[in-house]
């Protein structure tokens, strides 16, 4: 049996943690969200059909984003970033994100309640609520550093944007972990 949450896990660390090298992107973030829409679809096939489609939905457009803001650093790299829609395109690349990693935990936690496992339900809960809270007050420096122009607020987002990042892979390590335990793999 596939594990479903060990590749999230690693799509997330290819989006965190992808790799330029001057121009030449050598593992670009759009390959960690292929192996993230590959879980998805292992996740449609083998666990509940609720919400897998808004998990692919969410998926394909972090694919076509992605290939989108790359292109336009290969092709345009000189372009200017304070255009309106350049300005604006990471924080809908963040909502996307977010949506997703909130539609995941949404139904992690389903899948607990459905086999009644209270305590891991509980703890995932716990979990998606931190989550949300530190989304939270990253967009909330993100539209402060954009409407008032403040490069503070704006190096704060950015790292409480990462810190979350960061939280959602404790989470889907954790996840993976408990997987590996249930099938019998550990």
């Amino acid at each position: 049996m596939d594990n479903i949450y060990r590749k999230l896990f690693w799509g997330f660390v290819i989006t965190t943690f992808h790799m330029t090298i001057g121009a030449v992107t050598i593992l670009p973030e759009v390959i960690g969200w292929i192996v993230v829409m590959n879980a998805f679809v292992d996740w449609g096939n083998k666990r509940q059909k609720r919400g897998v489609p808004q998990l692919k939905l969410l998926g394909v457009l972090l694919i076509i984003s992605s290939l989108i803001y790359t292109a336009r650093l290969l092709f345009y790299p000189s372009a200017s970033s304070n255009h309106s829609i350049w300005l604006f395109f990471p924080v809908v690349l963040f909502l996307i994100q977010f949506m997703l990693c909130h539609k995941i935990l949404e139904s992690s936690i389903m899948i607990f309640q459905e086999i009644k496992d209270k305590r891991s339900e509980e703890k995932y809960s716990l979990n998606h609520s931190f989550y949300i809270i530190l989304t939270a007050v990253a967009f909330l420096f993100l539209f402060h550093s954009i409407l008032l122009y403040n490069n503070f607020s704006h190096i704060i987002a950015s790292l409480v944007f990462l810190l979350a990042k960061l939280y959602m892979l404790f989470i889907l390590y954790s996840l993976s972990k408990q997987e590996r335990v249930s099938i019998g793999i550990e």
